[in-house]
């Protein structure tokens, strides 16, 4: 592992935390070769990895041997804090991913070919943490993705804490595969059949995608005009993609224990900062990346229900 680190800090494990500790942890530098790491537990040997319930304390945060992730200190790189979200964020240009890879990638020289991996690696968790030029997915999309895996991962394993390392073990096996030819972020099919581990996680995102369809007959369209506003209620990963495969501009998803989140099609950032502001004056924490298409309830989850936030969708949009 970088030696420099001896503690890794972050609330939730997904796609764009886990993407930035690879990059930070020299799991680019593993996947080039010029580490002596055979797999991820070299990486992490001897490092502490804590999942907070709440953004890091201060002490945390100017610890220049404590990465933190997407959990406080946007703006803060210099100190290894890599976020986007709360204060400091309108400064910030990028996620947590894009953020890590431009500190990395200034400090060392890359194989071409790795340098192109880890740059398309980079700019999808962009894409996916952001809602910015997504693909439509769910319906009858049958690529493997990078993010199918992981939900797929997510499902199997419910720790944070292991999350994250698995995480960082798919992203090395795929990012391998990648760098042979063996497939993209968005087409990973034909590596991942191949592959036990990468199989076991498609084989569970597939049930569980099948799962979800049988949910979305539940689903509710709220309005038809000027934007298509749906909501559904599930524990599943997905109900937003899900959504969208049936035209919906603007999505509202909850998972029945207080966290929702509302997601809209690419062009609706601001419609999407409207909402956010609504909801802030019914409660406070309601938040996401700044000029994104996705919004989330406070941490400690909502006092509102689904249809309720799907009405103050409704109210915002006229």
């Amino acid at each position: 592992m970088n030696r420099k680190i001896t503690k890794v800090c972050f609330i939730k494990a997904d796609l764009d935390t886990m993407l930035a500790g690879f990059i930070m942890l020299d799991g680019v530098a593993a996947l080039e070769g010029t580490l002596p790491a055979q797999n991820v537990s070299d990486l992490i040997a001897g490092l502490e990895i804590t999942a907070l319930k709440e953004s890091a304390e201060e002490s945390l945060l100017c610890d220049r041997r404590v990465l933190c992730l997407e959990c406080g200190g946007s703006g803060r790189t210099a100190e290894l804090n890599f976020d986007h979200h709360g204060e400091g964020a309108a400064d910030v240009d990028g996620c947590a991913a894009q953020q890590a890879w431009h500190c990395w990638s200034a400090e060392h020289f890359l194989d071409p070919d790795v340098s192109a991996v880890m740059e398309s690696l980079v700019e999808y968790t962009a894409q996916i943490d952001l809602g910015r030029g997504v693909p439509r997915r769910g319906g009858n999309n049958d690529n493997v993705t990078l993010a199918g895996l992981l939900s797929g991962m997510m499902y199997l394993v419910r720790g944070q804490q292991e999350r994250f390392v698995k995480g960082l073990e798919l992203l090395l096996s795929a990012a391998s595969a990648m760098l042979r030819g063996r497939g993209a972020c968005d087409n990973l099919r034909e590596w991942a059949q191949s592959e036990p581990t990468a199989n076991l996680y498609l084989q569970e995102k597939a049930r569980r995608m099948a799962q979800l369809q049988d949910e979305s007959a539940s689903a509710v369209t709220l309005r038809e005009s000027p934007y298509k506003v749906m909501a559904l209620e599930s524990a599943l990963f997905g109900v937003h993609g899900l959504l969208r495969s049936k035209s919906a501009d603007i999505s509202v998803a909850g998972d029945g224990r207080g966290h929702i989140s509302v997601a809209s099609r690419p062009g609706l950032e601001r419609v999407i900062a409207r909402i956010q502001s609504a909801l802030n004056e019914l409660e406070a924490g309601w938040g996401g990346p700044v000029g994104g298409t996705i919004i989330g309830s406070p941490r400690q989850g909502s006092r509102l229900d689904t249809l309720s936030v799907a009405a103050v969708v409704c109210e915002v949009i006229g």
